[in-house]
């Protein structure tokens, strides 16, 4: 594709915006597409949780996992990682859950609420790109 005088572009582009015009009009919650090497979940407020997650404590009763919401920390920008908190940390909002370091910069990732650590999917020394999840954080809700 050579760019937007591209007839294939231009169809591509068109069917897009026609895909998400009719998302944002219908009343959907949720939306999980999945694909060999590729999954997407969107929700709404008031949609499910992401399928993408795992449980995170088996030993919790189902009427307390049903509260609980797990949020997704990922890296602001490319760095390395310095610190991580470990699962089953419990946090105030305000509290370090990572640092991040770049040409000796720091930068601290700090919890907006209340939780505990539900998972961590990097490692000390680790080098992470943009966008690439950190760890996942639950607050009971």
């Amino acid at each position: 594709m050579s760019g937007k005088n591209d007839p294939a572009v231009a169809a591509a582009i068109d069917d897009a915006r026609a895909f998400i015009d009719a998302i944002l009009a219908s009343d959907w919650q949720e939306l999980h597409i999945s694909g060999d090497d590729f999954e997407l979940f969107l929700a709404r407020d008031g949609g499910g949780p992401n399928p993408m997650f795992t449980a995170i404590d088996s030993s919790a009763s189902p009427a307390s996992a049903a509260t609980t919401q797990v949020t997704v920390i990922a890296a602001p920008h490319v760095a390395t990682i310095a610190w991580v908190a470990e699962p089953g940390t419990v946090f105030a909002a305000g509290k370090p859950l990572a640092r991040l370091s770049v040409l000796d910069e720091v930068t601290e990732i700090r919890a907006s609420n209340d939780g505990r650590v539900a998972g961590v999917d990097v490692a000390v020394g680790e080098l992470v790109e943009f966008g690439i999840t950190i760890l996942q954080i639950a607050a009971e809700e």
